[in-house]
Order: structure tokens, then sequence, then C-alpha cells
């Protein structure tokens, strides 16, 4: 069997504005859909409008291991490592919330909507 890294589906975030750049495309995170577990933790909340807030703080735990990319740097060749990221971006209510949403829109979206759509077929 051939393993690969692709994913079905990835989303970038930019965040250069927020942190004082000319363009939005200067400062990026990129974020790819969950593993199946973490989906079905993360079900429970999104088809339950009153857990909202278990909703965000699920995503917030998540985001790390869900980071594809970024380009956040502790010097000129070092990468921070994907915790150090998001620790960073929740320094900043704007940028956390920002990938929190957009994550949430473009990705989990995305992937209930499939799903829901696989439950109708059968």
């Amino acid at each position: 069997m051939i393993v690969s890294n692709d994913f079905l589906i990835k989303t970038k975030v930019f965040l250069g504005k927020v942190y004082g750049f000319e363009k939005d495309e200067e400062v990026f995170i990129e974020l790819k859909e969950p593993k199946g577990i973490e989906f079905m933790k993360l079900n429970q909340y999104v088809s339950n409008e009153q857990d909202g807030t278990k909703l965000f703080e699920s995503i917030f735990q998540l985001l790390p291991s869900v980071v594809v990319s970024h380009n956040f740097y502790k010097d000129e060749k070092t990468l921070l490592t994907n915790q150090e990221v998001v620790d960073f971006l929740n320094t900043k209510l704007e940028a956390i919330t920002e990938v929190i949403n957009t994550y949430s829109n473009e990705v989990l979206f995305l992937l209930l909507k499939a799903k829901q759509e696989e439950t109708l077929k059968k």
C-alpha cells in the first residue's frame, strides 16, 4: 500500500494585516481536515448549536495537529513548532478568532456537508 500525505481538504488563513503587514498574504497558516476520531469529537458540538463555546475550545485544542504549513519563525532559519504557532496566535484575539472561524467555516463545513450527502445516498 502506498501511503501519501495528500489531504482532501485544506485551507490557508492569511493574517498579515492582523500583524501589521501591508498584505494579508505575508503571514499564513495552512490547516488540513481532522483525522477521523478528531472529526467525530468535533461533530458532536457542530450538530449542537448550543455548544458553540465547546466547539471553539475543541477546535483550539485540535489546531496543532492540523497545521500543514506556516511561516512563523523563531529566528531567520527556525520555524516555530505547530504548538508554538497556536500559542502565538492565541496572544491576539483577532488572529485566533480568524483562524478558528475560517477553519470551522471552510474545513469542518465541507466535511459535514460531504458526510450528510453520503448519508443521504444510503
